[in-house]
């Protein structure tokens, strides 16, 4: 049997990465522990048997030490895997299904489903991953919020462009419900691939394969036509019923900080759950592990289009102050004329990035002064400043006022470009750095 997710906590305990806590805490103290660990935790809650785990990918070293490399090289490692996919395999057993529950056996309050955020509307699953297979488009996994209903329904948000938004809607206008499963508890590879926004058809499990080097085995559910990674803790094989956009949901404390707003999405039954006989609920902290997520695989595929166009980049950056998606600072390896601009236009075709700023590879990226130095230095708004409207948008945010939207319609936003490449008719050596006399060789005298 391939690494799990229980394999992963070793991996982490191994280096110090994470820690036990035996006396059960309250529910509402779980996600003020999370907070303020930096390791991940595993923890016993009080009213329930089965512990809660959390922040097991809440950085970048502990993603790193999920990939086997360096967190410098982690971005690399994503692309690597882009370009060399491995194709899951079938398995007939799976530790995910040691333990059958149906009909009235399905009650979602035998797990730690807990409040994260004071103005939550309801608890929350946001550690799912989920599989669904519909008509020409083969298999999809992604990763969507669950809000909690009832003991055998929950919410999932579909209010941003995707493959399962896209399945849900197709198999909505034919009046019938649409199977997926939500698979909880997995090798950090499962929810880096799901993670990323692949073209639809494109099957997320070989990406997930090729970051672990070897093929994701996957079984199918009990109850619905769907698959599953075999080493998953929890597996929810669900319906989501077509009933359109027709659930009050939220509010919810986003991956970008904000509290959220109510919002209209469609309605999942829960028809089984099965799982391993001991299991340990994966709750995904909000919004530390998005980032640790979402931040090398945006800027894989920022590498990868730039690449695409023969552009080549020195360096680059999702910000984690912009939440690791609305944004990305790239250096270009001496660009020549014009190439500012293109990787600009490129950049921008990915959706959610509202802002990109380009700068030349004299300057580091990840020093926020020396970036701004180059927009104060480099930049004539006039000529340096892409303005893109009516672009997709991702619906958090509040500016696109989705919140004014009719229930299923997708939001629009504006995005902006800066060049701050050196102007092509100055020359670098313009832009030579003052330097103090043998400030590598002299220090302060006592």
């Amino acid at each position: 049997m391939q690494k799990s997710y229980r394999e992963f906590l070793e991996i982490l305990e191994k280096n110090g990465e994470l820690r036990r806590i035996s006396k059960p805490v309250k529910p509402l103290d779980t996600s003020a522990i999370l907070l303020k660990s930096k390791q991940a935790v595993v923890m016993e809650v009080e009213g329930f048997d089965h512990p809660l785990v959390g922040n097991i990918v809440k950085d970048r070293n502990k993603v790193a030490l999920a990939l086997g490399c360096e967190p410098r090289e982690i971005s690399t490692r994503v692309l690597r895997a882009l370009e060399n996919p491995i194709k899951p395999v079938m398995v007939d057993k799976a530790p995910c299904q040691e333990v059958v529950k149906t009909g009235d056996q399905v009650d979602l309050t035998e797990f730690p489903l807990v409040f994260q955020h004071v103005h939550d509307g309801a608890p929350y699953i946001g550690s799912g991953v989920q599989l669904a297979q519909w008509g020409k488009h083969g298999l999809n996994a992604g990763m969507y919020r669950h809000m909690f209903r009832t003991k055998n329904s929950l919410g999932i948000d579909l209010n941003s462009p995707s493959d399962l938004r896209l399945f849900f809607s197709e198999a909505n206008g034919q009046g019938k419900p649409l199977p997926f499963a939500t698979a909880i508890g997995l090798y950090p590879t499962e929810m880096i691939a799901a993670t990323y926004s692949a073209p639809t058809g494109i099957n997320e499990m070989e990406i997930a394969g090729g970051l672990r080097g070897e093929p994701v085995e996957l079984v199918k559910c009990k109850t619905i036509d769907a698959v599953v990674p075999a080493s998953a803790e929890i597996v929810f094989e669900c319906e989501i019923l077509p009933l359109g956009w027709s659930g009050d949901e939220g509010r919810y404390g986003e991956f970008h900080r904000v509290a959220g707003t109510m919002k209209h999405n469609p309605i999942v039954k829960v028809k089984t759950i099965t799982h391993r006989k001991d299991p340990q609920f994966y709750s995904l902290f909000m919004p530390d592990e998005v980032y640790s997520l979402g931040q090398p695989l945006l800027e894989a595929q920022a590498r990868k289009i730039l690449e695409v166009t023969r552009i080549r980049p020195y360096a680059i950056r999702a910000p984690r102050g912009s939440c690791g998606f609305f944004e990305l600072i790239v250096a270009l390896d001496h660009p020549i004329p014009g190439e500012g601009k293109s990787a600009l236009m490129a950049l921008l075709s990915l959706m959610g990035v509202k802002l990109v700023t380009v700068v030349d590879d004299d300057i580091d990226i990840y020093n926020d002064d020396e970036v701004r130095w180059a927009l104060a230095l480099r930049v004539q708004a006039d000529q340096d400043v892409v303005i893109v409207t009516n672009a997709q948008a991702k619906h958090v945010d509040p500016t696109v006022r989705g919140h004014l939207l009719p229930p299923g319609r997708l939001p629009t936003t504006s995005k902006m470009g800066i060049d701050a490449t050196i102007p092509p008719d100055i020359s670098r050596g313009i832009y030579q750095r003052a330097t103090i006399y043998r400030k590598d060789v002299v220090s302060v005298p006592d």
